[in-house]
């Protein structure tokens, strides 16, 4: 009779921890507890190949045991049921590296895009990471998962790590599987001998289970050559792992001993990458190991891995034998990887053996690639092994080293090496490097990038995508900066290359990139054309963070050009959506900045609310998005409240800093309005001008992306008590159909407003309009409006002011200090702070120049000045 294979008797050996595991698994997490040797891997493992699950193992190596590791390796077992972990996995970089809210919103990210998948994920190899917010990530991104169709299990030595309490609490697990489970007992070995028929007496089984103290992992070891147990019977110890695996070894024929020390340096192993060894004919020799169930598993693809506890005893064997034998195998073993294109392996490899010429060439020729694949984490550690002599003769991978420091916002040390980098690199590898450098100076809104990629892009003869990337880049920078024909001219020259490209990549940007020049252009329909065109490539491979930028062009034209506050909700919405997903912080604070943009234009109270307590949240630095977007709405809000002193201040120096001539005036003219309302008459006059001079560069008259600005100014000169000015500037608006139903709305209302201050008096037809704005989704200057020193308001207000203090606000206007107005009005000191304090709080106004401006306005002062007289 044929003896069965060990493998054989071990599966029927567990049947006891399968009828367990079955249990076990209908519950959502399922943790595998116990200490190194009880086959915690390999009963989980068979038993969800046999299950027929959907099954996925991420096994964690040395270089996956941080949180960027782990989610590298974790993006990448994934691959082929969520690639989009993989294409946003980059834009997750700068929160990796964050320590106190990484674990949350790393966890947000990929449970985002589990939503729609059903698996089971095994997370093995946690015995050696010593990361705890490693551990909070897990537990946040099973937490996260909780409504989903994922399944998680969960191996480790110990439990104490994970909130098991809480999960069983809430009926999420069942007990975890521990050493009691999954132990082998005399009980289970002898059912599955007699099960088997295999030639194994009980007294060997009984030695077996005492030398071994119950061991799966030294039992396998043994059934490997059950020829051997009989020896077993007199022996009365407890022998370690490496006592059963040092006799296994031997035991097996001198060719598969040679295999196994020389392949022992892999973490992952197919039929391509031995025959690329030179063991073409191993398929065989690989059934036996694997019968044996102690020396390797096999996993799905046709792959082979070790039993991790024989992988570190045969590593041992050959680190101590003689001769440098690791390093040897080591290096042979990197160069296998390299010569398959297995970077990340062969970058592991020369990093372990401390190879510091091979390492630094492969960063060099293969170091931008891993970049842009995730392999920041094994990056990190090869550029530890290394000196700084060590890149005196490559450059490329000093510009690697840039690269990695630039990821964790190290600029000044980044650049410094990029240019050093430049400067003696070989021609033909300056391009790849420029690239890297200008994409971050470019990102920074830096002016030099442009001088930077001028003589790179005229050179030319860089392969062809790295050419059309170089060219949408200088376009991107030139636009920025108000080259407009420049950016034209360059944009066309990547789009008439751009048919010969097949990365999507490289296409998508290209045509965000002709998307944004065109919006600089004010060519909307043509910038909303390639805003579409990226969209949709970027979509179709998972390229979430170029969807986003793409969507936020569309936004823009939706706002600045079509004045489609739905669509323009619409658009945030799923750029809210792609950012989450590309895990870019810096887009979704784009979206949410936008999205309180909108709810404070529409008066929207509660949203705003909301909007602004999420963006404290995501801890909004003063950068050009602020000064876009946060200041002015919050700046808007303030006036809600009538302290217009706080709306000034916020927006007084963001002119200069808008990206388009419209924008600037708009913002001018937005300086004037609130300076004006505050009192500041010099300020809001010089507001003015800007304001005005801008929309006089070009015939703007009905451009509607210019209604706001002088609807803003017009409201301003009436302040300043200059209103048929104000209304000439409001007839330079053609109030036709040509201008949207919201734009429309809001001229009738500002020509409302001129009109009461006109006549200076009540008009029924301004509480209409201000009604319409709000329907219109102007609420929020409609509260601005009701916060103006309307006429009859004011005239009220001022009627109740006593002689003194009414004597005191026409020394006031006259410019008198309060010093001289004492002299003047024989009062003490005292006594005028005090009246002028009382005709502040009368007014409503926030200062003394507030209350002069809003008098001047109202003519309300030459009669006093009269009757003082």
């Amino acid at each position: 009779m044929t003896q069965p294979s060990a493998q054989a008797l071990l599966s029927l050996a567990r049947a006891r921890v399968y009828q367990r595991l079955q249990r076990a698994i209908s519950f959502p997490i399922l943790v595998v507890c116990a200490p190194t040797g009880f086959g915690k891997s390999t009963v989980v493992r068979e038993f969800c190949s046999a299950d027929g699950h959907a099954f996925r193992c991420l096994q964690l190596a040395t270089n996956h045991d941080d949180r960027l590791g782990f989610m590298r390796e974790f993006a990448n077992c994934l691959g082929d049921r969520v690639p989009a972990l993989l294409t946003s996995l980059v834009g997750m970089s700068d929160i990796i590296h964050r320590a106190d809210e990484a674990p949350k919103k790393i966890a947000t990210w990929a449970a985002g895009h589990l939503e729609t998948i059903e698996l089971t994920i095994m997370i093995d190899g946690l015995r050696g990471v010593t990361d705890e917010l490693l551990f909070a990530l897990l537990t946040e991104l099973v937490d996260q998962t909780a409504h989903t169709r994922i399944r998680w299990i969960l191996v480790a030595e110990t439990p104490d790590r994970f909130p098991i309490a809480r999960w069983l609490a809430n009926e999420r697990m069942d007990l975890p599987l521990d050493e009691t489970d999954l132990s082998l007992t005399f009980e289970d070995l002898s059912s599955a001998v007699e099960q088997s028929s295999a030639s194994i007496s009980r007294a060997s089984l009984r030695a077996l289970c005492r030398t071994t103290g119950n061991s799966p992992a030294s039992i396998a070891l043994a059934l490997s050559d059950p020829s051997t147990l009989p020896g077993f019977v007199g022996d009365e110890h407890v022998h370690p792992f490496e006592f059963f695996a040092r006799r296994a070894l031997a035991a097996r024929p001198e060719t598969e001993r040679r295999f196994l020390l020389e392949s022992c340096l892999f973490e992952c192993f197919d039929a391509q990458l031995l025959e690329a060894a030179g063991w073409s004919d191993a398929q065989p020799m690989l059934d036996r190991l694997h019968d044996g169930g102690a020396f390797l598993y096999a996993e799905a693809g046709g792959s082979y891995r070790y039993h991790k506890q024989f992988r570190s005893f045969l590593e041992d064997r050959l680190r101590a034998a003689a001769g440098g034998l690791y390093q040897r195998v080591g290096a042979a073993s990197a160069v296998v990887c390299g010569r398959l294109g297995r970077w990340p392996d062969a970058l592991r490899l020369y990093t372990d053996l401390q190879a510091a010429t091979p390492l630094v060439q492969l960063l060099s020729e293969h170091g931008f690639e891993l970049m842009d694949r995730g392999e920041a984490a094994s990056i990190s550690r090869a550029l530890a092994a290394l000196g700084d002599a060590d890149f005196a003769a490559f450059p490329v991978a000093l510009a690697v080293k840039a690269s990695f420091e630039s990821l964790h916002g190290n600029f000044d040390v980044a650049e410094a090496w990029f240019r050093h980098a430049i400067s003696v690199v070989e021609p033909q590898a300056r391009g790849a490097i420029v690239f890297r450098f200008a994409t971050d100076l470019v990102r920074r809104d830096r002016r030099d990038a442009i001088d930077l990629l001028v003589p790179i892009v005229a050179e030319g003869g860089h392969e062809l995508a790295l050419a059309v990337s170089l060219a949408g880049l200088l376009a991107t920078a030139y636009a920025t900066h108000g080259q407009r024909a420049a950016a034209a001219q360059t944009i066309e020259c990547a789009l008439d290359q751009l048919h010969a490209v097949d990365d999507p990549a490289v296409r998508a940007k290209v045509y965000f990139q002709a998307g944004y020049v065109a919006f600089f252009a004010t060519e909307p329909e043509r910038a909303k054309d390639f805003a579409h065109r990226a969209l949709e490539t970027a979509l179709a491979s998972h390229l979430y963070d170029i969807a986003a930028r793409a969507l936020s062009i569309l936004y823009n034209v939706a706002m600045d050009y079509e004045d489609d506050v739905g669509a323009g909700k619409l658009y945030l919405d799923v750029l809210a959506s792609c950012s989450a997903k590309a895990g870019s912080r810096h887009l979704l604070i784009y979206a949410t900045l936008a999205q309180f943009e909108i709810e404070v234009f529409r008066g929207n109270l509660r949203e705003s609310a909301r909007l602004d307590a999420m963006l404290r949240t995501l801890e909004v630095d003063y950068s050009v998005y602020a000064s876009e977007m946060l200041l002015p709405a919050q700046a808007l809000r303030a006036t809600w409240t009538g302290d217009f002193h706080r709306a000034y201040r916020l927006i007084a120096t963001t002119a200069e800093a808008q990206i388009t001539p419209t924008r600037q005036s708009q913002r001018y003219a937005e300086i004037a309005l609130y300076a004006a309302a505050a009192g500041l008459r010099a300020e809001a006059t010089v507001a003015v001008r800007a304001a005005l001079a801008l929309l006089a560069s070009k015939d703007q008259a009905g451009d509607e992306s210019v209604v706001l600005s002088k609807a803003y100014i017009a409201l301003a000169l009436d302040l300043l008590g200059r209103h048929r000015r104000a209304a000439r500037v409001l007839s330079t608006v053609k109030c036709s159909t040509d201008l949207t139903p919201r734009r429309r709305e809001l001229l009738h209302a500002i020509r409302a407003v001129n009109a009461r201050w006109a006549a200076g008096r009540y008009s029924s037809d301004l509480r209409d309009a201000l009604e319409q704005l709000d329907a219109s989704d102007f609420g929020g200057i409609a509260r601005l409006i009701e916060a103006l020193p309307l006429p009859e308001t004011f005239r009220g207000q001022f009627a109740v002011l006593t002689a003194a203090e009414r004597e005191v606000l026409v020394h006031l206007s006259a410019g008198l200090d309060l010093s001289e107005i004492a002299v003047v009005s024989g009062h003490n000191v005292g006594s005028v702070e005090g009246l002028t304090r009382a005709l502040c709080r009368k007014l409503g106004c926030t200062s003394l120049r507030h209350a002069v401006a809003l008098a001047q306005s109202c003519d309300v002062l030459q009669t006093s000045a009269a009757h003082a007289g």
